[in-house]
């Protein structure tokens, strides 16, 4: 029963308010065409002259019973022959107005009996716009009824293989003003919202930084010409003598209109991530359509009449055929569950249903009306709605993503400063046993050798070297304590001096390897891999017992991987991962969603891999 009433409702829309591709009117009154005597002919002649007027037969001209006569993709131009008198009896008029400012060429007269008493001069939309005889977007003659009575207004139109639409308005000065005043109201406030929202979307390209705000700005700047160009301001404000260009923009625009809301759902979708060769797919599909329409445009620029009517066909076949792809392949990301997939669907099918019915009202299967006549306008609004509204809805999980991120960087940062903190601490404690051991013992030892020493020359070169051996023991501690060291040298730097003192004081070589760039851009993040590597070469020189290790370092996009392998005594993992030195690193891997992985066995040697994506480079 629901489906029922919907269809009774969606007939009575198409069919309320019915007008045919050619129709007359006063003011807002359609005539009655069985008594207005208005003839009709279709003539093979391209020729627009007063001779070619004068030399039509009489017998050619044929009585107009309704306005059910087809005028669209036939190859002759049309005539009408209106008699001003069937007018008069509706009122007074001040213009005549054929509403439709896309006629190709356009030729109007009034004659009275056989002789032309007023000639209009030819103009159209592949004419200059100062040809009209009004500046207005539509075709306008300033025909007052009291001067020609009993006279015929002739109307030729050409627009041969295509679609015409001849609506012609005889209106008073009153209803002709008013209603172009409601018309371009209409049309301001329509560009004035896209232009709203073009820049509040570029503003948002600008700040959130992806790709599907650009999308739908381009969308927006193509639905801004596209109502400019359709109304006739193009031509009339920004293109005036330019009649190519005029002529090859609607359909250019409208036949590409869909590609960046293509472009925007696919990316709206993560299609790429997710099913990268459906999105490689749909890539080339836009391309090779593409080229097609580019293709299709040049010969239509350089084409006849015949050469334009076949391509527009051809581009009106290939839109739907590219939505009709999309719709199946977006009910296949439906049953896939992929997120936004079902308002990709929704739009799609709004889009093409506007778009069939426009495209069967341009074909006179369907009644046009006020409905039918704008389902172009219908599909592209439907779309702009639509993806407003996800656009918005995205930018609300954006900023719920970009708040959740901060307060977990936020977390992760006192983390990573409470175990860096404590390393520093137990650094701290190790330079402080190295002094009292070390530094403090070879003092001491040096007051003794003073203080029993005679300053003979053998005394002194005794003393000397005493204090040399205590200042590279100093020098190489301050080596050592990383946080001063690194922050002057580098990463890269400061772990290829540890490795050279390794070297030159243990009992066995260690061979470094660093592969990629040899800085990274965090500070914070040159401390942690430090410790890190710090803490296993720290257990290498402890626990190992080995003759030889390799430390390689890795520095790639967005990842570090750093490998130890030595010929050491090993361990059995599960009894030795509580110390201190592995906890350490295993807690800060776990706050860099690091990976540790150690194969070692008894008396087999150690391999430790670690892998650190470190994409907290801007944010730790």
């Amino acid at each position: 029963m629901l489906k029922t009433s919907i269809s009774l409702l969606f007939l009575m829309i198409c069919m309320k308010c019915s007008f045919g591709q050619f129709e007359i009117r006063y003011n807002n009154q359609e005539i009655n065409y069985a008594n207005a005597n208005v003839k009709y002919a279709f003539l093979n002649t391209t020729s627009f002259t007063d001779s070619t007027l004068k030399s039509i037969n009489k017998n050619v001209w044929l009585s107009l019973k309704n306005n059910k006569i087809s005028l669209s993709y036939i190859s002759q131009t049309t005539w009408l022959k209106i008699p001003l008198s069937s007018l008069q009896v509706y009122g007074g008029f001040h213009y005549i107005n054929i509403n439709n400012p896309h006629i190709n060429y356009l030729k109007c007269w009034i004659v009275k009996d056989d002789s032309i008493v007023k000639n209009f001069n030819i103009t159209g939309d592949n004419k200059v716009y100062s040809t009209r005889q009004l500046p207005a977007t539509s075709f306008v003659f300033p025909v007052n009824n009291n001067m020609y009575k009993n006279c015929f207004f002739v109307v030729a139109a050409d627009k041969r293989f295509t679609k015409l639409d001849l609506p012609i308005i005889f209106c008073t000065e009153s209803y002709y003003l008013n209603n172009t005043i409601s018309k371009i109201i209409l049309t301001g406030l329509l560009i004035g919202l896209c232009l709203l929202l073009l820049l509040y979307n570029v503003y948002l390209f600008i700040t959130v930084r992806q790709r599907l705000y650009l999308w739908y700005s381009i969308f927006l700047v193509l639905l801004i010409l596209y109502i400019t160009a359709d109304g006739g301001i193009l031509f009339k404000y920004i293109l005036p003598n330019y009649t190519k260009v005029n002529d090859l923009v609607r359909p250019l625009i409208f036949a590409i209109i869909e590609f960046p809301m293509m472009l925007f759902f696919l990316d709206l979708m993560s299609l790429k991530k997710r099913f990268a060769a459906l999105y490689k797919f749909n890539i080339y599909l836009l391309l090779a359509y593409f080229v097609v329409i580019v293709i299709s445009i040049i010969l239509l620029n350089n084409g006849g009449f015949e050469v334009q009517g076949m391509l527009l066909k051809l581009i009106n076949y290939l839109g739907p055929s590219l939505i009709l792809l999309t719709l199946f392949q977006t009910v296949f990301l439906v049953i896939k569950k992929v997120p936004f997939s079902v308002f990709a669907l929704i739009s799609y099918l709004s889009f093409s249903f506007f778009i069939v019915l426009f495209s069967l009202q341009q074909r006179e299967f369907l009644v046009t009306n006020s409905f039918t006549k704008y389902c172009n306008y219908w599909a592209i609004f439907s779309e702009a709605i639509l993806g407003s509204f996800l656009l918005a809805w995205n930018y609300k999980l954006y900023s719920d993503e970009a708040k959740s991120l901060l307060q977990k960087n936020l977390k992760l940062q006192q983390d990573i400063f409470t175990e860096v903190a404590t390393w520093q601490e137990k650094e701290m404690s190790r330079l402080s046993s190295v002094l009292h051991d070390t530094v403090g013992a070879n003092l001491g030892y040096l007051r003794l050798e003073v203080d029993n020493m005679p300053l003979t020359k053998e005394g002194k070169s005794k003393i000397a070297s005493l204090i040399t051996t205590i200042g590279s023991t100093v020098r190489e501690m301050s080596h050592s304590f990383s946080p001063i060291f690194l922050q002057k040298n580098g990463l890269y730097k400061s772990i290829s001096n540890h490795v050279e003192l390794i070297n030159r004081n243990a009992n066995f070589a260690l061979v470094f390897e660093w592969i990629g760039k040899t800085q990274l851009k965090n500070s914070k993040l040159e401390v942690v891999v430090y410790q890190i590597i710090q803490e296993l070469l720290q257990n290498l020189l402890k626990h190992a017992k080995a003759t030889s290790a390799t430390l390689q370092v890795l520095v790639a996009e967005n990842l570090i991987s750093i490998y130890l392998e030595d010929n050491g005594v090993g361990f059995e993992v599960d009894e030795k991962t509580d110390g201190i030195g592995l906890n350490s690193i295993k807690n800060l891997l776990e706050l860099l969603n690091g990976k540790l992985l150690i194969d070692t066995k008894e008396n087999q040697g150690c391999c430790i891999s670690i892998e650190i994506t470190y994409i907290y480079d801007e944010k730790i």
